[in-house]
């Protein structure tokens, strides 16, 4: 009986030969200028990059281009996150359910004061908000039906993800409560391809809600109702911009013309 040898990928880190090589295509792949800016000339990034791409079969390039560093914090893009439920080849693409749950006045939580004086204080606020409910819904390929877990815009403001400052959440809710429904999805039913990492709008809300200062109400009502922060329209002075009327320059260049000749 003939012995085979079956070959796996190896890792970056496995032993001496794979981190040579890997350092060979690291050097090239940080050099260039299309790569993001966390990897350019950064080679131990994308050493980084390269075994999640390993761990992951995914291209090396199509990592770096959607695994996000943020603070420090690796994460990968939710577009990709949910690209890959959907090519893993064990569900049938994702889809997502919507429930309007009406006005709900919530209670939030926010600190303010100074961290570095010793003077925080825990305060509560509360935000009446229209509660839509979002999860994640698909099937196997045998056809057997997978629900995701429910993610609602309650739980971003009870979370801390919708009032902290410049927060997506408020502007764009249909889009992070879709975002948020497939991280969990893929985290319950596909952990392999989440690998433990959260999203890139994960780790910004959470990041976020844990250096946040304060988040009163007066600025999340403002948000919500449109009211403009920056200078009204009306007040611009129109005598700003140089304006210049037709017929008077058509009427000087003729003078001008008369004078010269």
């Amino acid at each position: 009986m003939n012995n085979e040898v079956v070959k796996h990928n190896q890792g970056v880190f496995d032993n001496a030969t794979s981190f040579d090589h890997a350092q060979r295509i690291a050097k090239a792949l940080c050099s260039s200028t299309l790569v993001p800016a966390e990897y350019q000339n950064n080679l131990s990034n994308t050493l980084v990059a390269l075994e999640m791409a390993n761990r992951v079969g995914a291209s090396p390039l199509m990592v770096m281009q959607n695994l996000n560093v943020i603070q420090g914090r690796p994460s990968w893009s939710s577009p990709y996150i949910i690209a890959s439920i959907n090519s893993c080849g064990r569900f049938q693409p994702l889809t997502f359910e919507i429930q309007d749950r009406g006005k709900k006045n919530v209670q939030y939580s926010y600190w303010t004061g100074s961290k570095a004086a010793n003077n925080r204080k825990k305060e509560t606020g509360t935000i009446q908000v229209q509660d839509i409910a979002c999860r994640a819904v698909t099937a196997t390929k045998s056809g057997k039906p997978i629900e995701g877990p429910w993610v609602s815009i309650e739980m971003a403001v009870l979370e801390g993800w919708y009032t902290k400052s410049d927060s997506k959440w408020p502007t764009m809710p249909d889009l992070m409560l879709r975002y948020r429904s497939a991280a969990f999805f893929g985290r319950l039913y596909c952990p392999e391809i989440m690998m433990g990492m959260q999203t890139t709008e994960e780790v910004i809300d959470v990041h976020g809600s844990q250096t946040q200062s304060n988040s009163p109400v007066e600025r999340i009502n403002q948000v919500i109702t449109s009211t403009p922060v920056t200078a009204p329209v009306q007040n611009v002075q129109v005598e700003d911009v140089n304006y210049v009327d037709t017929n008077e320059a058509s009427t000087e260049e003729t003078s001008e013309n008369e004078e010269l000749v």
